[in-house]
């Protein structure tokens, strides 16, 4: 296998000064890269495309200015769009991983996605649902990682302290911006009211605002994470939970059931709000000290580095 010597990142989430939080999951599995993999020169190539959609045509006529002006080996695209974007050059092999929203949440973009897996050398897929929605046979799954190095047990009454919480308060939280309908929050609340009526120092913990070390504080702040989306990718909040060592709950949304089978004391049940009761309850009630942490090693930011750098080397 040659090793490639130039990358060329085409990524539309990206942190930056006005959204430092935005795509921090790529640019952490980056980071993992060139740890791994030093002598790689990696650029970034970001469209702003949230500001206006107009931006990714533009990005056509600027990436193409840039491979004519300088040599890359291969361009990793992370997004659909981002990818279709790499399409309209044809110089160099062009990876994309597909996060889910791309293939999943709006029509038309899950059209174009599908369109630049059959253009592209070769897709990752970050769940193998989402892998079942693309038309190449050239799909690897490939989730996103955990930047173990961050994302680690932390003594709770600390955390709490670190974020303000009540210490006599037990929290469940909740994974994502309540005001954003495919995550669910309102069957979230109804589990919530319900726990309420049975735990009396139950609070709700909303996981929105938080810069990356406050997620970390949070996640160890909390009894246990309640999900109940209606649709994920793959849900990278669920193994920075179970690196931290906090049990999960979660319908079979994303890759939540791969991740979570065979977990003890952590469930994969369905929608019924009676059903999520029962089993936060029994999370609640056995309050279980489990190493999570050893039983996802694999999921760790340098594991996932590795195979996507093997997939670089085969390209």
């Amino acid at each position: 296998m040659k090793e490639p010597r130039r990358i060329l990142i085409v990524t539309n989430m990206y942190p930056h000064t006005n959204r430092p939080n935005y795509g921090t999951f790529v640019k952490e599995q980056i980071k993992a890269i060139k740890d791994l993999k030093p002598s790689y020169d990696i650029e970034i190539f970001f469209i702003k495309g949230y500001i206006n959609p107009f931006n990714y045509l533009k990005a056509i006529f600027h990436l193409h200015k840039l491979i004519q002006k300088k040599e890359f080996d291969i361009i990793h695209a992370h997004h659909g769009l981002s990818g279709f974007v790499c399409c309209f050059q044809r110089k160099v092999p062009i990876i994309c991983t597909f996060h889910g929203g791309d293939v999943q949440y709006i029509q038309w973009q899950g059209v174009i996605s599908r369109i630049t897996s059959l253009l592209i050398k070769h897709s990752i897929a970050v769940s193998p649902n989402i892998k079942k929605k693309l038309p190449s046979k050239n799909v690897s799954v490939i989730p996103c990682g955990v930047f173990f190095d961050l994302f680690k047990p932390f003594d709770k009454k600390e955390a709490k302290s670190k974020l303000g919480l009540d210490f006599q308060k037990s929290y469940v939280l909740f994974p994502g911006n309540p005001k954003v309908i495919r995550k669910n929050y309102a069957l979230f609340k109804k589990v919530i009211d319900l726990l309420k009526v049975h735990f009396k120092d139950i609070e709700e913990l909303i996981l929105w605002g938080f810069n990356r070390k406050e997620v970390m504080y949070a996640l160890n702040s909390a009894e246990m994470v309640l999900f109940t989306s209606f649709s994920e990718g793959s849900v990278t909040v669920l193994k920075e939970a179970l690196a931290c060592n906090t049990p999960v709950v979660s319908v079979d949304v994303g890759d939540s059931k791969e991740i979570l089978d065979k977990l003890p004391g952590c469930h994969i049940t369905t929608y019924d709000e009676d059903r999520l009761f029962e089993k936060t309850a029994k999370v609640l009630k056995e309050k279980k000290q489990i190493n999570y942490r050893n039983r996802i090693r694999h999921f760790s930011n340098k594991e996932i580095a590795k195979k996507i750098i093997n997939l670089y080397e085969r390209i």
